[in-house]
């Protein structure tokens, strides 16, 4: 059908385009509303080793932890950060 007012299909790179301006525009918004509510967020870095992830605590503690069948596992220290709430 020629001469159709669909709108074009967006590409995979305009999806991306749409989530990073939606982090950029958010900010760490879900990560505050998170940590209020008294629970801890779960992030990696570049350098985070394979396997684990960063477990940053509302009072500003973090620990390396490794997932597995059993559950969560601390398996180091990292230095605080400033609390977030």
């Amino acid at each position: 059908m020629t001469g159709s007012n669909n709108p074009p299909v967006p590409t995979c790179s305009d999806i991306w385009q749409l989530i990073s301006d939606g982090i950029e525009r958010d900010g760490d918004r879900a990560a505050r509303s998170h940590f209020a509510a008294g629970f801890p967020i779960y992030m990696s870095d570049d350098d985070t080793p394979p396997d684990t992830v960063i477990r940053e605590n509302p009072d500003g503690t973090r620990q390396l932890v490794h997932f597995d069948a059993d559950g969560e596992h601390v398996v180091g220290r990292l230095p605080a950060v400033e609390p977030r709430i």
